[in-house]
C-alpha cells in the first residue's frame, strides 16, 4: 500500500515538474500603427496564467504543451484572440497581436491618417417630390470633407476606411446623393375654389404658391461590404464600397433613408471633395483678392509752401 502512495506522489511531482517546464510563449501586441502597446492583459484560457505587455508592447508567458488560446485585453482597445499550438518545450515567438483604438461614441466615422473622423449625424424627414411623390431627405449638408477618393475591389494602402462603431452588423446601406427641390414634409396640395353663393363669372380665389426647399435625397445605392474588425465583439464594422466613391455626397444608414427607423433613426454624411472645383475656387479667390485695391501708408513731403514764413517764426520780444 505504501509503495502504491509512493508511487502517486511521484507521479504528482513528475506533471508539476512538467508543467513548470513547459513552453514559454513570447510575443507582442502592437496597436494600428505597428507600435508596441503597452499595459495589455495576456492571459492564457482555461489556466491561471496572466501576464502584461511591457513599454514596448512585448510579453512572455508560460503555459503547457497543447492548443493554447490568448486573450488581450486593454480598456478603450478592440479585444485579441491568438491561438497557439505549443508542441514542444522551451522559448516559441508567436505572431503579433492587433488591437484596434476605440472611437469616442457610437457613429459612423472615416478612419484616416491613424485618427477617427466623425461623419455628420442627421434625421431624415420625408419630403414631397414633383416627379416621384413622398421621399426621404435630409437639408443638412456633411460637416466632413475628404479630399481623397476610396473604396473598390483593391484595398490602397493609407486609403481612408469607413468605419462603424457600435452599430448593427447586418442591414448597412451607402448611398450617394444629389440635390433636388422638394415640398416640405407638412406640405399638403392645395386646390383654388369658388365659393358656392359666388356668380358664376367670379374669379376663383387665389392660393399662394407652395413651399419649395431644397434637399439632398438618395440618388445611387452603393454595394458595401460589411467586414468585421474585431471577433467575436464586432464593435468596429469596416464597411468597405465595391466601387470606387468618386465626388459628391454620401450618407451610410440602415434603413432610416428609405423610412425604416427601427434598427437605427439616423443617417451618416460625409463628403469627397472634387479637386479641380477646389483648384477653380482658389483661383477665382486669387483674382479676387488682385482685383481689391490694396491700402498703402505712404510718407507725405512736405511742400514750400507748406513751410511758414521765416519772419513769421522769429520769437518777438515784449518790453521794447
Amino acid at each position: 500500500m505504501r509503495g502504491i502512495v509512493v508511487a502517486a506522489m511521484m507521479t504528482l511531482l513528475l506533471v508539476a515538474a512538467g508543467c513548470e517546464q513547459g513552453v514559454v510563449v513570447r510575443g507582442r501586441v502592437v496597436d494600428v500603427k505597428g507600435e508596441g502597446l503597452p499595459g495589455v492583459a495576456v492571459t492564457a484560457r482555461g489556466v491561471e496564467r496572466q501576464t502584461t505587455t511591457n513599454a514596448a508592447g512585448r510579453y512572455t508567458l508560460r503555459c503547457a504543451p497543447g492548443v493554447v488560446t490568448l486573450d488581450f485585453i486593454k480598456t478603450g482597445y478592440t479585444q485579441g484572440t491568438l491561438q497557439v499550438e505549443a508542441r514542444r518545450t522551451g522559448v516559441m515567438d508567436v505572431r503579433e497581436a492587433l488591437l484596434w483604438l476605440l472611437p469616442p461614441a457610437k457613429g459612423v466615422y472615416l478612419f484616416q491618417d491613424y485618427r477617427y473622423l466623425e461623419a455628420t449625424r442627421a434625421d431624415p424627414k420625408r419630403y414631397v417630390e414633383k416627379d416621384r411623390g413622398p421621399i426621404f431627405a435630409v437639408k443638412r449638408e456633411p460637416d466632413l470633407v475628404l479630399r481623397q477618393p476610396f473604396g473598390g475591389p483593391e484595398v490602397v494602402p493609407g486609403a481612408p476606411a469607413l468605419i462603424a462603431f457600435k452599430m448593427p452588423p447586418y442591414d448597412a446601406r451607402l448611398y450617394r446623393l444629389h440635390q433636388i427641390e422638394a415640398h416640405p414634409p407638412e406640405y399638403r396640395p392645395a386646390v383654388a375654389t369658388t365659393p358656392t353663393d359666388a356668380p358664376a363669372a367670379a374669379p376663383q380665389r387665389r392660393v399662394p404658391p407652395p413651399a419649395i426647399e431644397t434637399v439632398w435625397a438618395a440618388a445611387d445605392n452603393i454595394p458595401i461590404i460589411v467586414a468585421p474588425i474585431d471577433e467575436p465583439e464586432r464593435l468596429l464594422l469596416e464597411l468597405r464600397p465595391a466601387t470606387p466613391l468618386m465626388p459628391g455626397i454620401y450618407a451610410v444608414h440602415w434603413g432610416a433613408f428609405d423610412g425604416h427607423v427601427s434598427t437605427d433613426p439616423s443617417i451618416f454624411l460625409f463628403r469627397i471633395a472634387d479637386p479641380e472645383e477646389e483648384a477653380e475656387g482658389k483661383e477665382e479667390s486669387a483674382e479676387e483678392n488682385d482685383e481689391t485695391p490694396s491700402a498703402t501708408t505712404s510718407a507725405v513731403q512736405p511742400t514750400m509752401d507748406d513751410i511758414p514764413d521765416a519772419e513769421a517764426m522769429e520769437p518777438t520780444t515784449s518790453g521794447e
